[in-house]
């Protein structure tokens, strides 16, 4: 029986498993526009992503694209870095809008990759676009066949520079941005990118759960006669 149950639970990690793939892939979309997601001093800005999986998923990597950028001192862009962790949100659908959260994550700034790309401009200024690429120890989980929104937020020491997250393609167009004042809804996605397994749904996993048991069984009578 012990034999039974580990064999179960292999089949089980291997459906799950072996399915790591690119669930999400939003490119960068040029010219556009970058928006603030950005915790710090007096900024308190957070920017969300409407997204859909067909299926249930763990995200256990996370890429996204963008910069920092100046708003005090237009001469300092583009600045250095000014973050010490990247915070990612998941929260359900309230009517068009992020409602409850349902799953986080955080990490320190140093832990996610930054790969130069390019030089852009956002609001007349010059910014530097990065790759940012961070993996989870702890996945986050998306459920499957319903809208959620994803949020990137870079945690920072001071007001400025913030981080403004660009704009992306081939999701939806909709996106939302908090801050100071009413939410600004936005008619583009974020450059996005969410990997990860999909999470077998129940039937599935109660068909292979029984396949089993049933192969088992007719072993088992098998050698007994």
């Amino acid at each position: 029986m012990r034999r039974l149950i580990c064999s179960v639970l292999c089949v089980l990690g291997l459906a799950g498993g072996a399915r790591a793939a690119v669930l999400l892939d939003q490119p960068l979309l040029l010219p556009g526009d970058g928006r603030a997601s950005y915790v710090g001093g007096s900024t308190n800005f957070v920017t969300y992503d409407s997204i859909t999986l067909a299926q249930t998923a763990e995200i256990n990597q996370v890429s996204w694209i963008g910069g920092f950028f100046d708003t005090g001192n237009s001469a300092n862009n583009p600045p250095p870095f000014n973050a010490t962790a990247w915070q990612f949100l998941v929260a359900e659908d309230a009517g068009g809008a992020p409602g409850a959260l349902l799953d986080s994550a955080s990490i320190a700034f140093a832990d996610a990759s930054a790969s130069y790309l390019q030089q852009a401009t956002l609001a007349g200024q010059p910014i530097d676009l990065y790759l940012f690429t961070a993996t989870l120890v702890d996945p986050l989980l998306i459920v499957g066949g319903a809208t959620q929104w994803f949020s990137v937020v870079a945690q920072g020491p001071s007001t400025n520079p913030l981080f403004a997250w660009m704009s992306g393609s081939g999701g939806d167009s909709v996106s939302i941005q908090f801050g100071p004042g009413n939410p600004l809804n936005l008619t583009r996605d974020r450059a996005l990118r969410l990997e990860g397994s999909e999470v077998p749904e129940p039937p599935v996993l109660m068909l292979l759960t029984a396949a089993l048991l049933l192969g088992a069984w007719r072993f088992r009578a098998g050698r007994a006669t």
